[in-house]
């Protein structure tokens, strides 16, 4: 198990009460695993802060006010986009207002896509990084949010393009091959 999801969502089913939602916290903590919340509204935002969450799994869809957009990036929580599947999914402004509002206040936005959702596929999602770049990190920093260095001693994932991916992120869906561990594939999809 690499993580804690934490689920914040009064339309999936009943939400944990604050104290309960800080004990999950807690006990993840103390045995080493960071924890993700899925809250999406104002209120749940908050609950996800006070239990002191290390992320949020999706950008938040209402409007959040300047003041809990500086607690997040006071606390030092990450924020998963997935903006295009919530767009897709929910009609509201605020999840490119708030993607903006926290780019802006320093708070660490990262690539994510919500596979699984309608109209997600495997692989880097071209549109969901133009929505990260949008947010006010361009290309360059929409890169980063979904990427991370080569660690020595490390198994390296990496992939092969044909062009710079931040000047046409469509190129992410032509790999010409994919490490992953000690496996590449090619574009023919042998493995080599």
């Amino acid at each position: 198990m690499d993580l804690i999801k934490l689920a914040l969502e009064p339309r999936g089913g009943p939400v944990p009460e604050p104290e309960v939602a800080a004990a999950v916290v807690e006990a993840a903590h103390a045995a080493g695993k960071p924890v993700t919340a899925h809250a999406l509204t104002l209120a749940m935002v908050e609950r996800a802060l006070d239990a002191g969450v290390d992320e949020l799994a999706h950008m938040p869809v209402e409007v959040l006010p300047g003041s809990l957009v500086g607690r997040l990036a006071t606390a030092g929580t990450r924020v998963v986009g997935t903006m295009q599947t919530l767009l897709r999914d929910v009609s509201s402004d605020g999840v490119l207002v708030n993607a903006k509002a926290m780019v802006a206040a320093g708070v660490e936005v990262r690539y994510g896509t919500d596979l699984g959702n309608a109209g997600t596929k495997p692989g880097a999602d071209p549109g969901e990084l133009r929505l990260l770049s949008d947010t006010g990190l361009g290309a360059d920093g929409a890169l980063r949010a979904a990427t991370r260095p080569v660690v020595v001693g490390d198994h390296a994932g990496a992939v092969a393009l044909s062009a710079d991916p931040r000047v046409d992120p469509d190129v992410w869906r032509r790999p010409l091959a994919v490490v992953c561990g000690q496996t590449a594939l090619t574009r023919r999809g042998q493995a080599d």
